[in-house]
């Protein structure tokens, strides 16, 4: 295919580009190379679209990160609980489902998850189920007492949405009106 281009000089120069249609195989065999963990997140670290920045009421309490990103158990922007940055993450969210990172397909952002739904009625099956694909296989068991606690307030708060427990009343005041 031939392609004019003129020159700042004024010149026309013709160019010749030549389409292989072996070029999209061969651009689909090539594999981005996995980059290290520490690496990404260095990247990352101060500015990303899930990083929310809070400012402290004084000069002592300082700003604080919070990082919304899935496979963030804590919210916590810190290398341990980035869902960016690491090759192994732990989601749970609200179904209740785990979500789990492949981490042979972590470049891969669209193949690396591998969601796992939870019983929502029997929460010790649930928590066993969190043990059994974290704690036992080795996959990041760091964050395996992390991920129970997330699905516990997750369990609790679904107990109090779909009426199966009610909220405590509240006691009046000395000076309440009632």
């Amino acid at each position: 295919k031939e392609l004019a281009v003129s020159h700042e000089d004024g010149r026309d120069i013709t160019v010749l580009i030549w389409f292989s249609p072996q070029a999209s195989d061969i651009e689909r065999r090539l594999k981005m190379s996995p980059a290290p963990e520490a690496l990404v997140f260095e990247i990352v670290k101060k500015n990303h679209c899930f990083l929310q920045k809070r400012n402290g009421r004084t000069n002592r309490s300082g700003r604080i990160s919070f990082s919304t990103e899935p496979g963030n158990l804590k919210n916590i922007h810190s290398s341990k609980f980035s869902g960016i940055s690491k090759d192994r993450t732990i989601d749970i969210s609200a179904g209740p489902t785990m979500t789990l990172k492949v981490a042979k397909k972590a470049s891969n952002p669209s193949k690396a998850k591998r969601v796992v739904p939870m019983n929502s009625k029997n929460f010790r099956k649930s928590i066993a189920t969190i043990a059994a694909l974290t704690e036992k296989v080795h996959y990041r068991s760091d964050l395996a007492d992390i991920a129970n606690a997330r699905y516990a307030k997750l369990y609790s708060a679904s107990q109090y949405s779909s009426g199966v427990k009610t909220a405590p009343e509240v006691k009046a005041g000395r000076n309440s009106s009632e």
